[in-house]
């Protein structure tokens, strides 16, 4: 039986807009926020650049966290940093940003296995350090396309994705494509989770629809018109900017009687159904952990980048009940926390 699982994506908070019918990050402008800079005039020009700049604004190549910044000066030898490094497990695959022609693919000093994908517009983007391409040069490939594998080759300390974006041959800090630096691993992890979440339904034969609300404000009529096409069930997606939303969330999901899945245990404290998440304490004492290290000397962009290993499932009894549901006991066991 086909269900229709509903993705809610806080958009404004995240600083995104609708601009094309797409999520684009940030809308129309294009910013630092964290210096308030413009960017630099030929990045805005009106002569077909800008729809380009709105699909690299809305993908990242590969879901992970900046673990060095643009211009950061290289631990092993002296140099400016042209691009951002993210980082990744080995094995990752690396994703186009935006459509394009692979313009080069091979080994480059200091790099390692490279591609450079010329998007036209004289913008072109670079992914360095890589296991394995995947693409040959010549080659046509979409926006979101696999283009290859995240390795450590080159001068790398470890498995990550060198990415630099360059304008007329010149490196342009990611972070001025995008109009909030604090948005880019939120935003990353959405759109990666998002193709996860597409392949894990066609398999399982789930029909599975997203849904975006934009203000506070546009969560009632979101939930109401979700019900009222016959969604069976709702499953947040991952963002900060939906905690402190959690309560309204809950209500309206009880009121319009929707299962919802939240992504932290204080999601189903709040009253939604049921979490599944990273436990807050032990992201907190990892964060302390690395707090320690940086303070007794130790340069943020060598500690190696951890991904949880342990996850709680959470479910709320009386929410079930409020809903109408029977948790089978073969649920129940394996939940870390029942709430009576």
């Amino acid at each position: 039986m086909s269900v229709t699982v509903i993705l809610v994506v806080g958009a404004e908070a995240a600083g995104v807009s609708a601009r094309d019918g797409r999520l684009v990050p940030g809308g129309d402008s294009i910013a630092e926020a964290a210096t308030h800079r413009a960017a630099p005039g030929h990045l805005t020009r009106p002569d077909g650049r800008e729809e380009t700049l709105a699909a690299l604004r809305f993908r990242w190549p590969v879901d992970g966290p900046i673990s060095s910044d643009f211009g950061a000066p290289r631990a092993s030898r002296t140099g400016f940093h042209g691009g951002v490094d993210i980082g990744a497990s080995r094995g990752t695959f690396v994703r186009a940003p935006a459509g394009g022609t692979v313009a080069f693919v091979g080994w480059r000093s200091g790099y390692g296995r490279t591609i450079v994908i010329d998007h036209g517009h004289q913008i072109s983007t670079l992914y360095g350090h890589l296991a394995k391409p995947d693409v040959v040069r010549g080659q046509t490939v979409e926006e979101g396309a696999g283009i290859g594998l995240i390795g450590a080759t080159g001068h790398a300390s470890g498995p990550h994705l060198h990415y630099e974006i360059l304008v007329n041959g010149r490196p342009v800090n990611p972070l001025l494509v995008f109009a909030r630096p604090q948005d880019i691993y939120s935003r990353s992890r959405v759109a990666a989770r998002g193709r996860k979440k597409d392949e894990a339904a066609q398999r399982l034969g789930v029909e599975l629809v997203r849904g975006e609300f934009r203000r506070p404000e546009d969560l009632e009529p979101a939930f109401a018109t979700l019900s009222r096409e016959g969604a069976k069930a709702t499953i947040l997606a991952s963002t900060p900017d939906l905690g402190h939303l959690r309560d309204r969330v809950a209500a309206l999901a009880l009121q319009n009687r929707l299962p919802t899945v939240g992504f932290s245990r204080s999601f189903a404290e709040a009253g939604l159904l049921m979490s599944y998440g990273m436990p807050p304490d032990l992201l907190n004492r990892r964060a302390a952990d690395y707090m320690d290290k940086i303070l007794k000397g130790e340069r943020p962009a060598e500690l190696p980048v951890e991904r949880p290993t342990k996850f709680e499932l959470v479910i709320n009894l009386k929410t079930a009940k409020a809903l109408n549901l029977t948790i089978l006991q073969s649920v129940r066991v394996r939940a870390d926390q029942l709430i009576q």
